[in-house]
């Protein structure tokens, strides 16, 4: 990773701390707590021991707990997908690598295997292009689906094949083709768009984050971040992404998955919360969340 940058939010003495690999997810040798797959799941009994607080999350709590674990999984993985993945020539190994760990490697058809390495950088650009363009989000993203609709798996007894949709967000954001969060079923659940087939959820994901402003958002997030971290480079769309995942699961309520979830913020907050400054920063980034056309989507705080 690139160099330490200055400020206040100081995690470079952490750089060194080993993690190891389990199932999906990492876990720190001095047992911090593990951030989460995408998914989070683990057995229903230890997440209903571990947190049965069902007390709303604020967006403090929900920034909070993004920028611990982005912090956690750019460390462990994420900034070396990045690195490898928007050179000329990615690497194949690793390009699989991330798609297992996000879980979506098992939603390629055998098309999609043999295409998706040496066509990713065609329509990561292609993408890049067309978003900076007059096209709409969601025009912009149809041509991506388009473009990729055999990658999925066949569907048995037709000819149609099961939607790429999530894999391609994640394999094209990796690869550089956009800046805006990951769609998935717990984001997309975060946004309560309607149930439609997966690639006209995500288009109407992406519509949703254009039609609020969310890049003027990024922008100056990323700018406070920079200004804010050193030892590490935090994405702020990785971070609203991550702050998506946690209101997502918030909406599946009374669910192993949800209560897990609220285990590892309470470890988080037992082991990151003032040590590294992170409750800090969140409380500054909320503070600029709440003043851009995003917020309501970020507030999405469950009153019931």
């Amino acid at each position: 990773m690139p160099g330490p940058r200055g400020g206040r939010c100081n995690v470079s003495t952490l750089r060194s701390t080993a993690f190891t690999r389990d199932s999906h997810a990492c876990r720190n040798v001095a047992k911090a707590p593990s951030p989460w797959g995408r998914s989070g799941r683990c057995p229903a009994s230890r997440a209903l021991q571990s947190m049965k607080n069902t007390e709303p999350l604020t967006l403090e709590d929900c920034i909070f707990g993004a920028l611990t674990n982005h912090f956690l999984t750019t460390l462990y993985s994420e900034a070396r997908y990045v690195e490898s993945l928007r050179n000329k020539a990615p690497n194949e190994k690793v390009l699989r690598e991330m798609l297992l760990e996000f879980r979506v490697w098992r939603t390629l058809g055998e098309t999609g295997k043999s295409r998706i390495l040496p066509e990713l950088l065609d329509v990561s650009r292609e993408l890049q292009h067309n978003l900076s363009g007059s096209l709409a989000a969601k025009d912009s993203w149809a041509v991506a689906f388009e473009r990729t609709s055999l990658w999925g798996q066949p569907m048995k007894g037709s000819n149609r094949y099961k939607s790429f949709a999530s894999g391609l967000t994640k394999a094209l954001w990796f690869s550089g083709g956009h800046r805006s969060p990951l769609f998935d079923t717990f984001t997309c659940r975060a946004l309560r768009i309607a149930q439609h087939d997966r690639a006209s959820q995500a288009k109407a994901f992406y519509q949703i984050h254009e039609d609020h402003e969310f890049e003027e958002l990024r922008k100056q997030l990323q700018l406070h971040l920079d200004s804010s971290c050193k030892g590490w480079e935090p994405i702020a769309e990785r971070l609203i992404d991550k702050a998506l995942l946690i209101r997502g699961v918030e909406a599946t309520k009374y669910s192993a998955t949800r209560f897990h979830y609220r285990s590892t913020l309470k470890g988080y907050r037992d082991t990151f919360g003032a040590g590294l400054g992170f409750s800090t920063l969140a409380r500054e980034l909320v503070q600029l969340i709440r003043k851009s056309k995003y917020a309501p989507i970020l507030e999405n705080e469950d009153k019931s």
